[in-house]
């Protein structure tokens, strides 16, 4: 009986060693680096590391990477996916709808385990989510939610909360009186419409101030904003518009360098951004950009992650509300935003530790 008993722990500590052997240390040596492109795109990547959750694989298909935001989120979800070992491809449609719809069908090729998808236009992205929900791969609407779309969880900085709290310091800065401008993002696109109905609706409290001007912009272009600011103000006076409330930060920047350029007294004119990309700090510690929204990119690239890993092991994912989109009860999880101004730009050191802040 003893040699019997011996006999089998021989064995089993065999088979340990073996299994032991081909495992290999999960976390010593990482995976190849693979590429992926579009059609018209060069700016796509895939990375694969070996970690806990290796295996398991994630696409993220961005919109654009034009703002700086987009970098920081990515920033985010690389770390997040090393500490998992999760396989990811970044791909960017360069704001192309037609370069999203191939994004789409190539994630559909490659079956990945979840999708972050960053929608190029929230108005009529819904038929690629339906693709990808035929195919069965998970999905997390990254910032944007597209219309009437059945995705599995939005992740987001609360949009309308932006544009109240914007309107909400203008308002402050201004004596709750004054002309402004209102210069919006892309039209159809969901974020944009949720900043400026956030700006509206704060507005409702503030009548002594005037909305002069209400424009969208194709793109969210920074030119584009900086040419309806510099019309606005040829059209009523360099000193009859006292704010400018912008969804982004690049036409924050484009209002700022038409108001220099027009002669306007930027510590009378206060000027609003969302994002808080680097320029717009600087700015802000310069004394011209009033303010800015720091949507932390960080954050929402790592709760986008978080929701995208839960689907991935097949786990429902933290959610704070739910809403209504079309038809479709869409769970939501929000993720923080903090309005910088000068009192308080020292906060972005953790984005720009190579500025100069005041001390």
């Amino acid at each position: 009986m003893y040699l019997k008993r011996s006999y089998f722990v021989v064995v089993a500590l065999l088979l340990a060693a073996l299994v032991l052997s081909a495992c290999g240390d999960s976390t010593s040596t990482p995976a190849p680096v693979a590429t992926s492109t579009t059609a018209t795109s060069t700016t796509s990547s895939a990375t694969t590391v070996a970690g806990a959750s290796s295996g398991k694989k994630l696409m993220v298909l961005w919109a654009t990477k034009q703002e700086a935001v987009w970098g920081f989120q990515e920033e985010a979800i690389k770390k997040a996916a090393a500490a998992d070992g999760v396989q990811i491809t970044f791909k960017n449609a360069d704001n192309n709808v037609a370069n999203q719809a191939a994004d789409v069908d190539d994630a559909i090729s490659q079956k990945p385990d979840a999708v972050i998808f960053v929608a190029v236009d929230t108005s009529t992205a819904a038929s690629l989510v339906r693709k990808l929900k035929d195919a069965k791969i998970p999905v997390v609407a990254d910032d944007r939610l597209p219309d009437a779309s059945n995705v599995d969880i939005y992740v987001t900085a609360d949009s309308h909360k932006v544009g109240m709290e914007q309107a909400k310091y203008l308002a402050q800065k201004s004596a709750d009186k004054g002309n402004i401008l209102l210069l919006e993002g892309e039209t159809g696109n969901s974020v944009a419409a949720a900043i400026t109905q956030g700006n509206k609706d704060e507005l409702k409290s503030h009548p002594g101030i005037k909305v002069l001007l209400d424009q969208a912009h194709d793109k969210w272009s920074r030119e584009a904003a900086q040419a309806t600011t510099t019309g606005a103000l040829n059209k009523n006076g360099k000193d009859q518009i006292q704010g400018i409330l912008a969804n982004n930060s690049g036409m924050a920047m484009g209002a700022v360098t038409a108001a220099k350029k027009a002669g306007v007294d930027l510590s009378k004119t206060c000027i609003i951004g969302s994002d808080a990309d680097k320029d717009a700090v600087e700015s802000i510690i310069a004394g011209e950009l009033c303010a800015d929204v720091d949507k932390r990119p960080l954050d929402l690239g790592a709760g986008s992650y978080a929701a995208a890993r839960a689907l991935m092991r097949g786990q429902t994912p933290d959610k704070d509300t739910v809403i209504k989109n079309g038809t479709f009860d869409i769970p939501v999880k929000y993720t923080p935003i903090q309005l910088i101004n000068k009192s308080n730009v020292g906060d972005m050191k953790y984005r720009y530790p190579e500025i100069k802040f005041p001390s």
